[in-house]
C-alpha cells in the first residue's frame, strides 16, 4: 500500500487579521505524491492489486497533480500506468516529461473525445489499445479517493471549529465532511478554483452518496459545509498580479509555499474571510494544504513567469 514518507505537520501562522491560523501541511506526506493526491490514490492502488490488475489508467490535463501522482505512484508501487490527456503532446511540458519519467505511457485525446471518457465506447475503445486496466476517473474522485481522504480528520491532534480547503472535484471536502465527526465542530469551507455556481454543491452531494448511498444522510451531511465562490480569481487556472503577490507574501513571512492553480487561492479567501469578520476571535481555523506544488512548474513554463 502507499506509504507516506512523514506524517503531516500542523504549522501555526498569525495572518495580518492578527488572528492564529492552523495549517495542515498535506503537501509533506511524500516528495513526489503529495496532499490529497495521496490520499485518493491510497485506496484505489490497495483495490487495484487487491483485484489482480497491474495496470492503472486515469485521465487529466496537461498539467494536472493527478497524472503526475499517479505516475509516481505507479512507479514506486510496482503498478504500469497509463495518462489519458486532454491535447497535443509537449515534449517540454514539465508536468507530462516528470510522468514519462517514471514509466507512464500517455494517450493523447482532442477535448470532444475527452469529454466522451465515461462513455462505454470510449472505455471500450482504451481496453482494445492498453488491454485491461483499473481506472481511476479524473482527480481520483470515486468511492476510493474519498474514503482516503476521510482519513485527514482522524490525524488531527484536536479538534478545529472550522476547517477550509480547495475544491475542484469537491472529493476531499466530502471526504472531510464524511468523517468530521468531532475533530471538527462547525463546518468545512470549500473554497472552489473553477468559476462556478452553487453547481458544485451538487457535484459534492453526489459525491457524499457515494459513501452514505442514503439521501437523508446526505441531505444531513450537506449541512456541515460551506462553499464561497467568489475568490477562482476569473476561473480555472487564473490569476492575477493580486494573486502572486499573495503567493510571495505568503511564502516569504509565514514559509509557506502555495501553488497557483489551488491552494493560493484558497488560503487567499481564508485571509479575505477573516477581515471580513466571517469567524469569532476564538474559533480554531484549520487550513488543509492540499499539495499540487508541481503545478507551479507547469504554469511557469506555459506563462513564463516565476511562481513561487
Amino acid at each position: 500500500m502507499l506509504k507516506a514518507t512523514m506524517k503531516s505537520r500542523i504549522q501555526s501562522i498569525k495572518v495580518k487579521s492578527g488572528q492564529i491560523v492552523h495549517v495542515l501541511r498535506e503537501d509533506e506526506l511524500h516528495p513526489e505524491i503529495s496532499g490529497n493526491k495521496w490520499r485518493k490514490l491510497k485506496y484505489n492502488v490497495i483495490k487495484a492489486k487487491e483485484e489482480g490488475y497491474d495496470k492503472l489508467l486515469t485521465f487529466g490535463g496537461a498539467f494536472s497533480n493527478h497524472i503526475a501522482a499517479t505516475a509516481a505512484a505507479g512507479s514506486e508501487y510496482d503498478i504500469d500506468t497509463v495518462g489519458v490527456i486532454r491535447g497535443e503532446f509537449d515534449p517540454e511540458n514539465p508536468t507530462l516529461k516528470f510522468a514519462r519519467s517514471r514509466g507512464m505511457e500517455l494517450h493523447f485525446v482532442s477535448r470532444t473525445e475527452y469529454r466522451e471518457r465515461g462513455s462505454k465506447a470510449f472505455t471500450a475503445q482504451l481496453r482494445r489499445k492498453h488491454g485491461s486496466f483499473f481506472e481511476i476517473p479524473e482527480g481520483g474522485a470515486n468511492y476510493y479517493g474519498i474514503a482516503g481522504c476521510m482519513e485527514i480528520p482522524g490525524t488531527l491532534p484536536e479538534a478545529f471549529d472550522y476547517v477550509i480547503l480547495a475544491c475542484g472535484t469537491g472529493s476531499t471536502l466530502a471526504g472531510m465532511v464524511a468523517a468530521a465527526g468531532d475533530k471538527i465542530k462547525k463546518k468545512v469551507l470549500g473554497i472552489p478554483v473553477l468559476k462556478t455556481s452553487d453547481a458544485l454543491r451538487g457535484d459534492i452531494d453526489k459525491q457524499l452518496w457515494k459513501v452514505f448511498l442514503d439521501d437523508e444522510l446526505v441531505a444531513e451531511y450537506a449541512g456541515k459545509y460551506v462553499t464561497f465562490n467568489d475568490f477562482h480569481f476569473g476561473g480555472y487556472a487564473k490569476y492575477n498580479e493580486e494573486l502572486l503577490e499573495f503567493m510571495s507574501v505568503c511564502k516569504r513571512e509565514y514559509d509557506l509555499p502555495l501553488d497557483v492553480v489551488y491552494t493560493a487561492k484558497a488560503f487567499y479567501g481564508l485571509t479575505r474571510l477573516l477581515e471580513r469578520g466571517y469567524f469569532r476571535e476564538s474559533d480554531r481555523i484549520l487550513f488543509v494544504h492540499t499539495g499540487g506544488l508541481q503545478g507551479n512548474e507547469g504554469m511557469s513554463y506555459l506563462h513564463g513567469i516565476e511562481f513561487v
